[in-house]
């Protein structure tokens, strides 16, 4: 089950797109809010007018369904279970999606075993690919693990938390190609997420 998670979050990055999607941001007088799985809700964050953060523009602040996190995210996300997912980055010369997105996965075994689940999730994550940074990390009095990967194609970004009985996995890719232009984006993302500890 593990597996799959990591699998679905870490391929949830890079793909192409179609050159007709709009990377426009948000109509500021709208205000959406969405419903998505399981009761989780999405609301609308106001648009940061200082034009020198246009990323900031059109950004969502996602709550899970159990409230058990918040998450910023530069566009509505995609909620499929566990798996929360958004594309950000194509533009009119680009068309390949850079993304980001959070599963919060039940924990196998106990929360003792912390130290090892998050190594074991890490050497996952650094097969085929050259290690950037790998630290360990703690949110509040949870343990976890920030680790930037690169291959011939991608960098991503990962920070890996356990959390009571939860697995959290959060994380940010793209071409590696465009990886300076996205980190801004990603940084965003990964320091937003805020349990409710």
């Amino acid at each position: 089950m593990v597996m799959v998670m990591v699998a679905l979050v870490a391929g949830s990055a890079c793909k192409d797109k179609s050159p007709t999607i709009s990377d426009k941001p948000a109509d500021p007088a709208a205000k959406p809010a969405d419903t998505g799985s399981a009761g989780d809700t999405v609301a609308a964050k106001p648009t940061d007018p200082a034009p020198a953060a246009p990323a900031a523009d059109g950004w969502t602040t996602y709550t899970s369904s159990d409230g058990a996190y918040t998450i910023e995210l530069p566009k509505p996300p995609k909620v499929n279970g566990m798996l929360v997912t958004a594309e950000f980055g194509v533009t009119d010369k680009d068309s390949r999606t850079s993304a980001c997105g959070i599963a919060a996965t039940p924990l196998p075994g106990d929360a003792s075993q912390a130290a090892t689940m998050l190594n074991a999730m890490a050497t996952g994550y650094k097969t085929d690919a050259k290690v950037i940074e790998e630290k360990d990390i703690t949110i509040g009095k949870y343990p976890g693990k920030s680790l930037i990967v690169e291959t011939p194609k991608h960098r991503k970004l990962f920070r890996l938390y356990v959390i009571g009985d939860k697995l959290i996995i959060n994380n940010c890719g793209g071409p590696f190609d465009r990886a300076d232009a996205d980190a801004p984006t990603a940084k965003r993302v990964l320091d937003s997420f805020k349990p409710a500890i």
